[in-house]
């Protein structure tokens, strides 16, 4: 799963107290799921084979494996994830921009373990 974030987007006011940051290759736990985050970067636009999307300012695309550790089966929608920045600001996901790039997540990526 991937989470994108425009760069030039407003702090999310409603987070009172913000989580804390989950460093690269760390694991955080949200039952039933893990989270792992696998690679970040800072895009100007991002592209897949359905559409393509140029942020106002940049994307920060955050990659990350999500994995059911539960008993039963669940979907993790990642609508209400978001990024910290160096700040502790808290910014919401691009849903547009990330569903298009979910759709191209390859085989060999959900390989890794969590």
């Amino acid at each position: 799963m991937e989470s994108l974030c425009d760069g030039t987007a407003k702090p999310d006011p409603s987070q009172s107290q913000a989580p804390k940051p989950l460093a690269l290759g760390a694991v955080a736990k949200e039952p039933p799921f893990s989270l792992k985050v696998l690679s970040v970067s800072r895009e100007q636009t991002v592209s897949s084979s359905i559409d393509s999307h140029k942020a106002q300012g940049s994307y920060v695309v955050v990659r990350v494996l999500v994995k059911n550790t539960g008993n039963s089966p669940a979907a993790f929608d990642g609508t209400d994830s978001g990024i910290l920045d160096s700040g502790s600001k808290q910014y919401k996901v691009d849903s547009d921009a990330t569903i298009s790039q979910n759709l191209e997540v390859k085989d060999s990526e959900l390989a890794s373990p969590a």
